[in-house]
């Protein structure tokens, strides 16, 4: 239970959570690529022959966290790794077929 206003740092770490539910299977698509992309972070899942699914994330979504895109993304490798996915990070400027 909280008793008043929160603390203004609680404030901006609540506004930064990313919910990771309903994700695809690691068995099924083993390999998370996560790159920033016009107004959105991409986290694209791949598996056996070229398969693939997609999740976007709006960066409005992210408020303040936004600032820190970066941090944002490292954040979300961590948890996906986690979760039993390989995982690759695709920096702005990066070369996907690299």
């Amino acid at each position: 239970m909280v008793v008043g206003a929160p603390a203004e740092g609680l404030r901006r770490t609540l506004q930064a959570v990313v919910r990771l539910t309903g994700l695809p299977a690691p068995s099924i698509y083993p390999r998370a690529t996560v790159r920033p992309t016009e107004g959105r972070i991409e986290i694209v899942f791949t598996g056996e022959e070229g398969a693939a699914t997609r999740i976007d994330v709006d960066l409005r979504l992210l408020g303040a966290a936004a600032d820190d895109l970066e941090a944002v993304q490292l954040d979300l490798l961590a948890k996906l790794q986690a979760q039993g996915y390989e995982t690759a990070w695709q920096r702005e400027g990066d070369d996907p077929a690299a």
